[in-house]
């Protein structure tokens, strides 16, 4: 009896002996996992950064491709303009700043016309607006194949808005027409030859005060005295 209950206790303590590895087993496994969903939670989230990186990369590319195509909107203009109509419209408005620069009490009044001049674009707009409204009036009552007008005029604009240029702009540059860069050019010269912008001391300490005087001396009708 002695014998078999001694077999037995060495039975059961090979059993806890074997039971053993399995816990230990468990608690590794437990102890893992969160340091694997870590490792998911870090992939995912280099993954995200480096898809963002890639589209912000796409766009700045597109930007810089874009400025390289698209010409500045205070130069395309003049820049698909024909060298001599271009020549033609500087030479009249140095010739009229040259006219006024001896008299002086007219620069008000020129000022004022040009407060009234329709740049190149907007005349262009103008036009393009008649001709595509006139061209939906006629294709009501005289058939669809004048919508064609229409088409041409908003291929037109679209044409100008980028690359500045379209058929008639030829016309338009030729009859003298300026864009709102050329205008300003003369209104800002004339101003200058009345000594609007004297009043703009440069010595003065307080900046707020010379903002001010410099906001003033640009006002299209002239400083208020």
């Amino acid at each position: 009896m002695a014998r078999k209950k001694q077999e037995n206790l060495q039975d059961q303590n090979n059993q806890n002996q074997t039971a053993q590895p399995s816990g230990d087993f468990e608690l590794q496994v437990d102890i893992q996992m969160p340091s694997t969903q870590e490792a998911l939670q870090e992939a995912a989230q280099k993954s995200i950064s480096e898809s963002v990186k890639t589209v912000e990369e796409q766009i700045m590319q597109e930007r810089e491709e874009m400025d390289l195509e698209i010409p500045a909107m205070t130069s395309r203009v003049p820049n698909q303009t024909l060298e001599d109509a271009g020549e033609e419209i500087r030479r009249r408005t140095q010739e009229r700043v040259a006219y006024y620069a001896s008299r002086l009490d007219k620069i008000q009044q020129r000022l004022d016309e040009l407060e009234k001049e329709w740049d190149v674009q907007r005349t262009l707009q103008r036009n393009a607006s008649a001709i595509a409204l006139g061209g939906l009036v006629l294709s009501l009552f005289k058939g669809r194949k004048w919508l064609v007008f229409p088409l041409m005029a908003a291929t037109f604009l679209m044409q100008h808005a980028f690359t500045g240029w379209c058929p008639p702009i030829i016309i338009l540059r030729r009859l003298g027409y300026r864009t709102l860069r050329e205008i300003e050019q003369e209104r800002i010269a004339l101003k200058a030859l009345r000594g609007d912008f004297d009043m703009v001391k440069r010595d003065e300490s307080d900046p707020v005060i010379r903002a001010l005087t410099a906001i003033e001396a640009a006002r299209p009708d002239g400083p208020q005295k």
